[in-house]
């Protein structure tokens, strides 16, 4: 009896290494799976947040050169339709920068301020933003969601770093933050995350545009920055919590602002980053080296199509592949698993009268 138990525990622990060795040697793939229509004549649709509860999906859309904010349900029925202020005492600036579902209504980030919004859209609080405002804004992105710390929902956000410094100073990228946590009660700004000191904006040279992608799961942020190929945790305060190497089979680097003339060749550039269930799910063009460039055949087929790589723990699993053309691009993944992203009416040879949205699954080949 003394000897089977050990034995017995021997074999066990075998048989889970086993399996955990076959299950990271699996490969993966994206597959459409379903999608939804809703009426409108809306353009570049950007779905930006899932509500926890209802699935239903916050669209970010123009109409007319002007921004809405659409409730959508998975029947494709529009629930809320609300059109963003750029002035006046229900505006947060200029540009709609970001939205998101907050507690019991939303949160809307504009150039100017953060607002809190009720379930009707009205807004009960306005917050300005005191941080410089960015060399570069972008507007309909995930740029603003919630994280949970010490027990209280809060908003992470990414609109420029803490401190008065410039790109000229190498204090900027040596003190950068990437995010900034709102605590909406305090109306406190606290800056969240940093640069590892091997990160290629640490490298001396100067940069117009430091742009993260992320996504918060369990009190945890996972990041990447569009130009980098290292991908970052944090945890609920902004502490790096473990780090890793993007594993792309070609990436053609930045070279930041170049004092002589431009290169010849095509910069790699990440276009979307999900994080679920320990898997990285990677949309990406790699770029062209100068040579590459150069053989270019006039009117021919262009190489640097984008690519879509999942990998975990910074190993990759399976080579890189290509989604369905009429796919735009990733935007997020919903709490069931399902990954969602617009239709691509770029590569449809008629206006389509419906806007689409697809659902997306992650399966092992």
């Amino acid at each position: 009896m003394r000897i089977l138990v050990p034995l017995c525990l021997l074999i066990f622990l075998v048989a889970c290494e086993s399996t955990q060795e076959e299950a990271d040697k699996l490969e993966y793939e994206l597959v459409l799976v379903d999608s939804i229509q809703f009426d409108g004549d809306y353009e570049m649709p950007s779905i930006v947040a899932t509500h926890p509860q209802t699935d239903e999906l916050m669209v970010l859309a123009y109409q007319g050169g002007e921004s809405f904010i659409l409730i959508v349900d998975t029947n494709g029925s529009i629930k809320q339709e609300f059109k963003y202020p750029t002035e006046g005492p229900s505006s947060v600036g200029e540009g709609l920068m970001s939205a998101t579902y907050f507690r019991d209504g939303y949160a809307i980030m504009g150039r100017a301020a953060i607002g809190i919004y009720n379930k009707q859209f009205e807004i009960t609080k306005r917050i300005a933003i005191t941080l410089a405002m960015p060399m570069v804004t972008f507007n309909h992105t995930r740029h603003l969601q919630t994280i949970e710390k010490n027990g209280k929902e809060q908003l992470l956000f990414h609109f420029s770093p803490e401190g008065n410094y410039t790109i000229d100073d190498p204090e900027f990228y040596q003190n950068y933050n990437p995010l900034t946590i709102l605590d909406v009660e305090e109306e406190h700004f606290q800056a969240y995350g940093s640069l590892h000191e091997a990160s290629l904006y640490l490298q001396g040279s100067k940069w117009l545009m430091i742009r993260p992608l992320f996504s918060v799961k369990n009190q945890e942020t996972h990041l990447a920055f569009i130009s980098d190929t290292v991908s970052y945790v944090f945890d609920e305060m902004g502490n790096e919590a473990r780090r890793a190497k993007i594993p792309f089979d070609k990436f053609v680097h930045h070279v930041a602002i170049p004092e002589d003339a431009p290169p010849k060749g095509t910069y790699g550039r990440i276009m979307s980053y999900i994080h679920h269930e320990g898997l990285d799910i990677w949309e990406y063009l790699p770029g062209l080296s100068a040579s590459e460039k150069s053989n270019m055949v006039e009117n021919g087929p262009n190489p640097n199509t984008k690519r879509i790589m999942i990998s975990k723990n910074g190993e990759a699993l399976g080579a890189p592949f290509e989604l369905p053309e009429r796919v735009s691009y990733l935007n997020l993944v919903d709490k069931d698993g399902f990954i969602w992203a617009p239709q691509n009416v770029y590569a449809l040879e008629e206006e389509p009268e419906r806007n689409t949205l697809y659902k997306l699954e992650i399966q092992t080949k």
